[in-house]
């Protein structure tokens, strides 16, 4: 059932498309090179081009915390399915923030990003989103200086 917020339909598959559109948008604007596939139904919604190469990357929108402080996302679609080779990166579009992460994808199940502190504020262990708002792999070129 789609949700609406400010006289927009929210379908889950209108949110997707729209994380994959501000992940492209966030790559093109620093600098990579990207490609799409004609039919994105096996794990790859967008392929970039950095200075090491071409890398798969499936896009996840999230659209809350699953808990007060974290959000989990898993990933274990892919590990049943047996299609983990086929993901390089995984984009993290955070709706509510209006932010994205990029993490090296090498088959976990799922995985845990910490937006705010803890109510025990425990720092051990903790994988921060903001750690991770870079692709993982450098430009293909730098950016143009006008």
């Amino acid at each position: 059932m789609a949700k609406e917020r400010d006289g927009v339909n929210t379908s889950k598959t209108r949110r997707g498309t729209i994380g994959e559109l501000k992940v492209q948008a966030d790559l093109l604007l620093t600098n990579y090179d990207i490609y799409l596939p004609i039919c994105d139904d096996h794990s790859v919604d967008l392929v970039v081009e950095s200075q090491q190469g071409f890398h798969k990357v499936q896009v996840k929108t999230i659209t809350g915390l699953s808990t007060k402080s974290s959000m989990e996302l898993r990933l274990s679609k892919y590990v049943s399915k047996g299609t983990t080779h086929r993901i390089d990166v995984v984009g993290i579009y955070f709706e509510p923030s209006d932010i994205i992460a990029y993490i090296e994808y090498e088959g976990q199940i799922s995985f845990n990003l910490a937006v705010k502190n803890s109510a025990n504020n425990q720092t051990k262990n903790v994988r921060w989103f903001y750690d991770y708002m870079d692709f993982p792999f450098p430009p293909l070129r730098g950016i143009d200086k006008e």
